[in-house]
């Protein structure tokens, strides 16, 4: 039988990243966001529905993920791109198809929090060079 499933974001504590379910480590936690998983624990239908936080000027190496993933910026701002970088701000939408660089990125002096919808289990994988894309 078809279910359904909610939780309150503010019954939820900001925890490392990296120590989210679904993540299991795969961001380094040197990188410092926070985030909440706003999912079912434990449950690897998913979904993979993350709401996170970068304390100020946190910095993101450029990097992909192997499924598609959705960022929608709700408060602060990003600087995206080394050579040219792009200012960006609250409201801004982001996809990212499988496989696609994007970064280096950093926030803003106000830090960001932003909603992160991911096409399956999340994972990070690091680049070398720079730019956006």
């Amino acid at each position: 039988m078809a279910e359904t499933f909610g939780i309150y974001e503010q019954q939820l504590d900001w925890v490392a990243v990296s120590t989210l379910f679904g993540f299991d480590g795969a961001v380094p936690a040197s990188i410092g966001n926070l985030g909440k998983y706003l999912g079912r624990p434990g449950d690897d239908r998913g979904p993979w529905f993350y709401l996170v936080k970068h304390p100020p000027h946190t910095r993101v190496p450029r990097h992909t993920h192997s499924s598609g993933v959705c960022h929608f910026l709700l408060d602060g701002s990003w600087l995206v791109g080394d050579e040219e970088p792009q200012l960006f701000l609250p409201g801004y939408f982001h996809y990212e198809e499988p496989g696609a660089y994007w970064g280096p990125m950093r926030s803003g002096s106000e830090g960001s929090r932003f909603i992160a919808v991911y096409g399956d289990r999340p994972d990070f994988i690091p680049a070398q060079g720079k730019g956006l894309r």
